[in-house]
């Protein structure tokens, strides 16, 4: 029941961590516009899943070029 409340409540691209590519060495997540969910959260499932742990690495924001609405952040599965 509670995933079926967090999904009806998750607005893509404003609430939910938006996976942009991840294998067995990392992740790439799309910081929600609005903390609805956590993208450590949602690193730690994916890297889990090859028996690994998420380990922060860095975020990408605005460089004063590029403006990204919405960070990205990078995590290593290890």
């Amino acid at each position: 029941m509670r995933k079926i409340l967090v999904a009806l409540t998750c607005v893509p691209l404003l609430g939910c961590s938006s996976v942009l590519d991840g294998d067995a060495n990392g992740i790439w997540i799309q910081e929600p516009m609005f903390n609805i969910s956590n993208p450590d959260t949602t690193a730690e499932d994916h890297c889990r899943k090859y028996g690994k742990r998420a380990v922060y690495q860095s975020t990408l924001e605005d460089t004063g070029k590029k403006q990204y609405m919405m960070p990205i952040r990078a995590y290593k599965c290890q």
